[in-house]
């Protein structure tokens, strides 16, 4: 079970669901995605991209 780092439901991290067309991971919520088999991959979405930054 994969879990995004940014997002909470029910007190827990919000499981994230299969990626269509990919072999990954994506949250619902902020469009995080996960990709467990590719070690190098980085996600782009909005919250990973703002870490960058800092």
């Amino acid at each position: 079970m994969v879990r995004c780092p940014y997002c909470v439901e029910s007190g827990e991290f919000k499981v994230m669901t299969d990626a269509e067309g990919i072999e990954g991971r994506i949250c619902g919520r902020c469009g995080h995605l996960a990709m467990p088999s590719n070690p190098l991959f980085e996600c782009r979405c909005a919250k990973c991209a703002g870490l960058k930054v800092f």
